[in-house]
């Protein structure tokens, strides 16, 4: 590469953006779609990871413009207007596809990028074009004169995360910066040919077994196993988490910053600090952030029938087909169970929401619900920003005024749609 190319491709910002082309349910309502944990990563951080370029700005619906800005301090949100060259890529894209990462590297100026499905994967513009075109959600048809196609799928339901995930997470724990472990600490036992990669603060008690043989595990800063446990690859373990003594994370889990966890996990994902520490079972299950989930809380991931999985994601929407035979729970961020608490099959339980019943609740429990066995109630905003204030001090945090804005107006859009 000449010295001219590389400066020009040096200059290009990268700015990630939220179609809103997507439905996932809980796991949206709150944040973008590109902030989906979808692996190790979050969708934006395997864009800049397989393009080797931090994003410079982001474009998102107005209700989550506040969050991104706190998230993303430093970076622009909804204005590219004084940025001269760009690479605009779809934040629902996962970024795991060798042929789609070329096609997205070797975009020039003007080009575009779409899917099969006619969908913007990627864009290389200019900050006032992007900006133009943004009010039509930039849809394909902006750059109909200049496009190619790549056969590289963007998630488009929560189910979706799911596909793919070992692999994912497979590469996604190549590309992070932790020592692969040749020497592991006493009474650490393995088996299996892939890496185990331990940062140097990640800490592996006694009676620990590791079980490499279908993929990596690594764990990160100031993570820590606990005694007679069981983790198999591939698996991440994210900073300053606890892995309780007995439990056992099958193939494909990725647990977030912060996260206690106990019981048995199977492919399932559990974003930052939330909690499932205790006895019970989770198993292809998507779990939002700062949720706390009681002891013996169990979820069913597959059918008596072993028949498709159906979800209903909305509070007004019809079941709808996944394709798939296992499926848990989608949790939103701040969900909360009681003690035995049992989900069914694919149950979909909105943000902030809180489960005391005693039987099973519902497939679907809308955002700030109370739910005991008298049935839902609103939750109320000044009692749960109480309870989040208690939750987050124990980890050195607080609600900020952008997450309060944000849960006051998905609480009213929950009151208009009762």
């Amino acid at each position: 590469m000449n010295a001219s190319v590389s400066s020009a491709a040096a200059q290009l910002d990268l700015v990630i953006f939220d179609d809103g082309r997507g439905r996932f349910g809980p796991l949206d309502q709150l944040w973008p779609a590109f902030a989906v944990r979808s692996g190790a990563l979050r969708n934006a951080a395997r864009i800049e990871a397989v393009l080797n370029r931090r994003a410079s700005g982001f474009f998102v619906s107005p209700d989550a413009q506040a969050l991104t800005v706190e998230a993303y301090p430093g970076c622009f949100v909804n204005d590219a207007s004084s940025v001269s060259a760009v690479l605009a890529v779809n934040g629902r894209w996962s970024a795991d596809d060798d042929a789609a990462i070329d096609a997205v590297r070797g975009l020039r100026p003007g080009e575009a990028l779409t899917t099969s499905r006619g969908e913007l994967l990627a864009a290389h513009t200019d900050g006032p074009t992007l900006q133009t075109a943004w009010p039509n959600g930039l849809s394909a048809e902006a750059w109909d004169a200049s496009k190619a196609q790549t056969e590289a799928k963007l998630f488009a339901r929560p189910w979706d995360v799911l596909d793919g995930l070992e692999a994912r997470l497979t590469r996604d724990l190549a590309t992070m910066p932790l020592p692969v472990c040749s020497d592991l600490p006493h009474g650490v036992t393995r088996v299996g040919g892939h890496a185990i990669r331990l940062h140097a603060r990640a800490t592996l008690a006694p009676h620990v077994h590791l079980d490499t043989t279908l993929g990596p595990i690594a764990l990160d800063a100031g993570a820590a196993v606990h005694p007679f446990t069981v983790l198999e690859g591939p698996c991440y373990v994210g900073p300053d988490a606890t892995v309780a003594a007995n439990a056992t994370l099958r193939a494909g889990c990725a647990i977030g910053t912060g996260c206690k966890v106990g019981g048995e996990l199977k492919a399932s994902i559990l974003d930052d600090f939330s909690n499932k520490a205790h006895f019970g079972y989770l198993g292809n299950a998507l779990v939002g952030r700062w949720c706390n989930l009681g002891a013996g809380t169990t979820a069913s991931n597959l059918k008596n029938t072993w028949g498709e999985v159906r979800v209903q994601l909305d509070a007004d929407g019809a079941d709808e087909a996944t394709g798939r035979a296992f499926l848990g729970p989608v949790l939103g961020d701040f969900v909360r169970t009681a003690i035995g608490t049992t989900l069914p099959t694919g149950a979909v339980v909105g943000a902030a929401a809180c489960l005391v019943a005693s039987g099973f609740p519902p497939k679907h429990v809308p955002a700030l619900t109370f739910l005991t066995d008298a049935g839902p109630e609103p939750t109320d905003l000044q009692a749960l920003q109480r309870t989040l204030e208690r939750m987050m001090k124990r980890r050195g945090q607080a609600p900020t005024d952008a997450l309060m804005q944000r849960l006051e107006a998905l609480s009213a859009a929950r009151g208009a749609s009762a």
